[in-house]
């Protein structure tokens, strides 16, 4: 629910969860055990890559959000 928080989504069949990219700590959802540790290890692995990405994002967000206020005020 928190999408100031840099996180990645995983899922698996019927199952997903939520990562917190820097800790690797689940903040909401359920995976299988072993499906669950694959994933956070992933992303601690890969952590630096995932939050240059995150910072790509957000920034394209906050420009779009800010563009589309600008039009409002036409």
């Amino acid at each position: 629910k928190n999408h100031s928080l840099p996180h990645v989504h995983a899922a698996y069949g019927e199952y997903s969860i939520s990562i917190d990219i820097v800790s690797g700590r689940v903040l909401a959802g359920r995976l299988p055990k072993k499906k669950q540790k694959a994933a956070v290890d992933w992303v601690l692995a890969h952590k630096d890559k995932l939050l240059g990405d995150w910072k790509n994002i957000a920034i394209s967000g906050v420009s779009t959000m800010t563009e589309t206020r600008l039009n409002f005020t036409d």
